[in-house]
């Protein structure tokens, strides 16, 4: 469980499963909600349940994964080579961690979904329109994000993640 509270935005998020999508319309709160868990000043109180930290992850940061993988690979097909090296534990870059992107079009690239596949350390929240193909996820994982007033958090989606492209 994720809580954010402050004068103006509370929030709370739950996750189940390794992957939760959240969708919503504009407005709604859901960047806002990104920027605040990396926000670790005052004006925010984050609380995170069973220890796990917070990471925002961004097209640059993601880029720089890959290109350090990119460093090990050898001769062997980029996919396999990039699934040999995250799949060894002292590779992979988090552990503990829910990750939080964005709206970020990486997510929909072959390189993330070794990336997500091969994890088995960390749980995401995918904020995000449109399908992400390649990784496995629940339908009942796929959430709406809504406001009322200055509390927000998510419901149970009734459309699927395709009916947000």
């Amino acid at each position: 469980r994720i809580t954010v509270e402050s004068k103006r935005y509370n929030c709370t998020v739950d996750i189940k499963e390794k992957v939760t999508f959240i969708k919503g319309d504009s407005g709604v709160g859901k960047t806002e909600f990104t920027r605040r868990v990396s926000d670790r000043t005052r004006a925010n109180r984050v609380s995170v349940s069973n220890g796990f930290n917070i990471v925002v992850l961004v097209q640059s940061t993601f880029e720089d994964i890959c290109k350090k993988a990119e460093r090990w690979l050898s001769k062997k097909p980029r996919e396999k080579a990039l699934e040999e090296y995250w799949c060894s534990e002292e590779n992979f870059p988090y552990y503990n961690c829910i990750i939080v992107i964005d709206d970020e079009d990486f997510v929909k690239s072959r390189d993330f979904s070794c990336f997500y596949n091969c994890d088995r350390y960390n749980y995401y929240i995918i904020i995000n329109r449109g399908k992400v193909s390649g990784i496995s996820y629940s339908v009942d994982e796929i959430y709406d994000f809504v406001k009322d007033g200055k509390n927000h958090y998510i419901r149970k989606s009734c459309r699927g993640v395709e009916d947000y492209e």
